[in-house]
């Protein structure tokens, strides 16, 4: 497959562009078999191409099809060997570097092939990746494909239809702007300059100003970060947010289920959650039932332990190791996710062929007793905290100490700000004792809950 001067070895096809030999439509192969045959292609075009990939591979087997005898690799590694890891060699850091720092040149293809996105590093670590023309038409087929469909099918049954024609489809993005993160570098190269029908809304404006743009642009479909989103749910039940769409896009690393029906049955409008990453842009898509179906025709998808082992379906994983494999410029395989995922043990009812998971939470996000057992995820505690709490908008905590927290609140429209933070303090530590956490002790900051650069909301944090 031909990549910019780079090929595969001889014997190697491209099965994401043809069909197999000697095979008709209905004789194509299984879920499994293209995991294979796509997995073995992509192996051997890193090996052929990245020389990063070729000496870590080094005494594998020839041809590879099963992903468990790869070594896992991570975002601060293949960081560090960027300009062995790019399998392009006019591709270098340095020159990468200088093109990121020019804001002017966001959505631009660099060296005239690729576009590149950054990550704004909220686990400390942030990233730099390159996709070519023919990797990012692929990423949009994986992603659009099946979401797309399933959004016509349950338009086409509700009202919401009736409010996107009559918004004439203009659609709204609240995402991050000004610097290359993947959503905004994805909007600006599709964009003709023309906000008759697309308008990109920076994320990170204060809510107000946020709420003014939408109300005045009025959009039929409304795409942004799904926490940007929840609080924008709150401003359409206070009256302030005016505006009607027909379907909401969720961005990003998802909503908890309280907070996804929140924006659900705030806007009356067809809403699909989107969790996906930078790394894998075309990851899953939700489904009616509530959860999300991971692409593992164009993605393998591994739930493990902290110690690289599979995790069970039906138990919460430490992590995932993700394997892209249509990525070719930088080949992104068994590649350590910090994401915490519970994966449906049985069929999800909603019929998709592909298997169904949960966003537990982020491996930062971990809890640890004071002898540095894990015990929980500070994401569930604090959402155990609102179901106990009424009143709370947004609440972060930042561990400051071994032993302490910080907290940020945003309380909700019409809530005694005084008495919420009294009723916080009270319910914060019992929950924390309640989960082997009785040694964290607790204090009032006057900071507002914090969004990364790039629009992501962590609810926790660490500052020791």
């Amino acid at each position: 497959m031909p990549m910019g001067g780079r090929t595969l070895p001889a014997g190697v096809g491209n099965v994401f562009t043809r069909l197999l030999p000697g095979r008709t439509n209905s004789e194509q192969p299984s879920i499994d078999e293209l995991q294979r045959l796509r997995l073995a292609e992509a192996v051997a075009f890193a090996r052929a191409n990245s020389p990063y990939f070729r000496k870590l591979y080094d005494g594998l087997p020839e041809n590879v099809s099963d992903v468990e005898i790869l070594p896992v690799t991570d975002k601060p590694t293949l960081m560090e060997h960027f300009d062995e890891w790019v399998t392009d060699p006019a591709i270098t850091r340095t020159e990468t570097d200088e093109f990121i720092a020019d804001s002017a040149r966001v959505g631009e293809a660099f060296l005239g092939k690729y576009l590149v996105a950054t990550t704004s590093g909220s686990s400390g670590r942030p990233g730099v990746f390159l996709m070519s023309r023919d990797e990012m038409h692929t990423a949009s087929a994986v992603a659009g494909g099946e979401m797309n469909r399933q959004l016509i099918r349950r338009l086409v049954r509700s009202a919401a239809i009736v409010r996107l024609l009559r918004g004439r489809r203009r659609i709204a993005s609240v995402i991050p702007t000004g610097g290359h993160f993947a959503m905004y570098s994805v909007w600006k190269s599709g964009s003709d300059g023309a906000e008759t029908k697309r308008r990109a809304i920076h994320a990170g404006d204060p809510l107000p100003d946020i709420v003014d743009a939408l109300n005045e642009f009025r959009p039929a479909g409304l795409v942004g970060c799904a926490g940007t989103v929840y609080m924008l749910a709150n401003e359409k039940e206070a009256g302030r947010l005016k505006i009607d769409p027909g379907f909401i896009q969720l961005l990003g690393e998802g909503l908890p289920e309280d907070q996804f029906t929140k924006v659900e049955s705030a806007f009356g409008a067809v809403t699909v959650d989107t969790y996906a990453c930078t790394e894998a842009p075309g990851l899953s898509h939700s489904c009616t039932e509530g959860w999300h179906h991971v692409h593992t025709d164009s993605v393998i998808f591994e739930p493990v332990d902290s110690l690289h082992r599979p995790t069970p379906p039906g138990e919460r994983s430490h992590a995932v190791l993700l394997t892209v494999l249509y990525r070719r410029t930088q080949p992104i395989l068994r590649y350590e996710l910090a994401d915490s995922v519970l994966q449906r043990p049985d069929p999800c009812p909603c019929g998709s062929r592909y298997p169904a998971f949960r966003v537990q939470g982020r491996t930062w996000d971990i809890l640890e007793t004071a002898d540095g057992r894990p015990v929980a995820l500070a994401q569930f505690i604090l959402l155990a905290l609102r179901r106990r709490v009424d009143g709370v908008r947004l609440i972060q905590l930042e561990q400051v100490s071994p032993s302490h927290m910080q907290i940020r609140m945003e309380a909700q429209e019409g809530t005694d700000p005084e008495g919420l933070w009294t009723a916080v303090l009270r319910e914060l530590p019992d929950l924390f004792a309640e989960n082997g956490l009785g040694h964290f002790t607790f204090s009032r900051s006057d900071e507002r809950p914090e969004f990364s650069p790039s629009g992501k909301f962590r609810y926790f944090q660490k500052s020791l």
